[in-house]
């Protein structure tokens, strides 16, 4: 188990679990499963999304909605959020999150390489982006999210 790793909204990574493949998800272990999230890199940085209800620099991710896969949510968020088109996903495993009120959640965790970059056109939910090389200082970064695109990008 690692340590804990809180964010400044009360959010506990509790646990982040390396899985070899999709399959490896157990929904009795892993429940419930609500969220992707993906680490997008681009010429050794990573992509960050300033959500700007949260007011913050989160790596792309998001809710699953009803019969979507985990994978194509996270196609979907990074697309949403970032105008990034992939179709090529690594999947890493998942993250035991504790919310504020105490529930427990899990988010499959994905990665990319981004070959080339489209523009981006903010939108109500993200105000801008920006390729981060972890040293830089850009404002607020989540926490969780940090640790999550350090540990898969090997930082």
């Amino acid at each position: 188990m690692m340590k804990p790793i809180s964010n400044k909204r009360g959010y506990i990574l509790l646990d982040f679990i390396h899985l070899e493949n999709e399959e490896a998800i157990d929904l009795k272990l892993h429940s419930p499963l609500i969220a992707s999230l993906i680490v997008a890199e681009y010429q050794n940085q990573v992509l960050l999304v300033f959500d700007r209800y949260k007011q913050k620099w989160e790596v792309p991710g998001g809710h699953i909605e009803k019969n979507e896969s985990p994978r194509k949510c996270s196609i979907r968020e990074l697309m949403e959020e970032s105008g990034q088109a992939v179709s090529d996903l690594d999947f890493y495993g998942v993250a035991k999150i504790s919310a504020p009120d105490c529930s427990i959640t899990y988010a499959a965790v994905y990665s990319c390489h981004l070959i080339t970059v489209a523009a981006f056109q903010a939108n109500n939910e993200i105000e801008k982006i920006n390729y981060w090389d972890f040293h830089a200082d850009i404002g607020y970064v989540d926490e969780i999210d940090e640790y999550i695109a350090a540990v898969i990008l090997k930082r």
